[in-house]
């Protein structure tokens, strides 16, 4: 069946390369929205473009792997192409929010098109049915694209309503680990371009830039299941990944680190991370030698290290040590510094020297790293006992994953005291809608509280909000600054009054 006339929305997702840099994976997500409409070589496309466009929006013709795509640039108003090529029609949207209206008029091809809360299952039968001479189908929901040839989804697909959501949850899962919000901000905010899976007639599952590809029966059949994931989070984790820690010495740690979001997605389906249990005889050999290289180990035992840390610190560890990448200003970029780096912004999240624990495992702190870890408290459980059988936890400072918490932090600048006042200013980005408390000595003074003052007076400029609290203050009284959020309160400032700040 075919359309001479189709309006679609196409949503402003940002720059999937920009989400990358800032969240510091290897991989980057794709731009690519696909239509449900296939274009042929040569075909007059007329796309009409309405709504503001600051960043850039393109027609791409094909997807990875199943075409060359092409992409062409669109202004507002009226386009005229004529591709060379042929495959899907997709629209990228590079502003950072917002959507633009496109509207095609010419002669389309629709393929049957799946997505989820909006097509039924007997929808899907129905396109199937209709459309049977499509190249490809696609199927999408809210975090992930899957586009395969007809054939593959008429021998393999039986729920797409089931299949989509699982994508959704798994992709969910990894998010967890990986410390993103949906609805977030600044570092944390999830990546709204989403995961193309795509069928491919090279290697056997593999992770690039944009996209996954899958080839052969067995790939396929994984891939639009719900069955037999491991290896479709394993490649969904390639996209995952930061490079800061993922060093390449020996055997390498690029499929080590990926596992850590197979092992999430695995945990949050099923309960628990089960995929070890098989290797821990192997790991506690390795533990137990003399001598120990750990860069020339199978993965699974590299596995082993990263997960007793997840065991021993508990679920808010990894996203806060993601965090950590995300927020630092220098990355290591040689394999030493990446060890020692590693070594260095787990022991400071956990508040722990580390420093036996990594030793015990062949990854030998150095003189630099021992220093800077020689004030944190030492290490008192032996946590590199932990397996399937032994649980050793260690409370670490902060166990529940506040991403806003590292703003809040910084938020708080240019403070001053003298003998009846207290100043401080909040940064522009943080002073709303949150709650800011200031206390003397544990007893309330002021707050402020969605941008609005109590007992106290406040000016916005283009630094922030500056806060005013008038109030006599004497030696040795202690100022506190805590924000109240998310039903909990945090301290993020405190000083003690001396004769220098009076």
């Amino acid at each position: 069946m075919r359309e001479n006339k189709k309006e679609i929305i196409v949503q402003g997702n940002g720059l999937a390369n920009e989400y990358k840099r800032i969240q510091r994976r290897i991989f980057a997500h794709s731009e690519l929205q696909p239509t449900g409409f296939y274009i042929t070589a040569g075909q007059e496309l007329i796309i009409n473009v309405e709504g503001e466009i600051r960043g850039a929006v393109n027609a791409a013709i094909g997807v990875p792997e199943l075409n060359k795509p092409v992409k062409y640039l669109l202004t507002k108003g009226l386009n005229k192409l004529r591709p060379r090529n042929e495959g899907l029609l997709c629209f990228s949207n590079n502003n950072n929010n917002g959507y633009v209206k496109i509207t095609v008029e010419s002669e389309l091809q629709q393929v049957p098109s799946f997505k989820l809360n909006e097509t039924s299952n007997a929808d899907w039968e129905n396109m199937m049915e209709l459309y049977s001479d499509a190249p490809v189908v696609q199927l999408s929901s809210e975090r992930a694209i899957i586009v395969v040839r007809y054939q593959s989804a008429k021998k393999y697909l039986t729920d797409p309503n089931v299949l989509m959501k699982y994508y959704d949850d798994f992709i969910r899962f990894q998010d967890r680990i990986s410390g993103v919000l949906e609805n977030g901000k600044a570092d944390y905010k999830a990546d709204p371009n989403k995961s193309l899976y795509v069928e491919s007639d090279r290697f056997y599952m593999f992770a690039t830039h944009g996209h996954m590809g899958f080839n052969g029966d067995a790939a396929l059949k994984r891939l639009l299941t719900t069955n037999n994931g491991w290896g479709i989070w394993h490649e969904s984790g390639h996209q995952r990944q930061q490079f800061p820690y993922s060093w390449s010495d020996g055997t390498g740690m690029m499929e080590v680190t990926v596992n850590l979001y197979s092992l999430a997605v695995q945990e949050g389906i099923h309960g628990r991370a089960g995929q070890l249990d098989k290797h821990y005889p192997k790991i506690k050999e390795y533990l137990a030698a003399d001598k120990k290289n750990f860069d020339t180990q199978d993965v699974n035992i590299k596995l082993g290290m990263l997960w007793q840390l997840r065991l021993a610190f508990g679920n808010g560890f990894y996203p806060q040590l993601h965090q950590v990448y995300r927020m630092m200003d220098s990355l290591p970029i040689n394999n030493s510094d990446k060890k020692q780096q590693f070594i260095i912004s787990s022991s400071q999240l956990a508040n722990i020297n580390l420093a036996t624990f990594f030793n015990k495992w062949g990854i030998t702190p150095n003189e630099k790293t021992l220093e800077i870890l020689k004030t944190l408290p030492p290490l008192e459980k032996n946590i590199w006992e932990n397996d399937d059988k032994n649980l050793i936890t260690i409370q670490i400072p902060q166990e529940k994953y506040i991403p806003e918490l590292a703003y809040f932090k910084k938020s708080i600048k240019k403070t001053s005291l003298s003998e009846n006042q207290f100043e401080f200013t909040i940064d522009r980005d943080w002073y709303t809608p949150y709650q800011y408390v200031i206390k003397k000595n544990n007893q309330y003074l002021a707050e402020i509280k969605e941008g609005k003052p109590f007992d106290c007076t406040v000016n916005l400029d283009e630094n922030g909000l500056s806060v005013k609290v008038s109030h006599h203050f004497i030696l040795d009284d202690l100022i506190e600054i805590e924000v109240r959020f998310a039903g909990d309160k945090y301290a993020i400032y405190n000083m003690k009054v001396h004769d220098v700040t009076l």
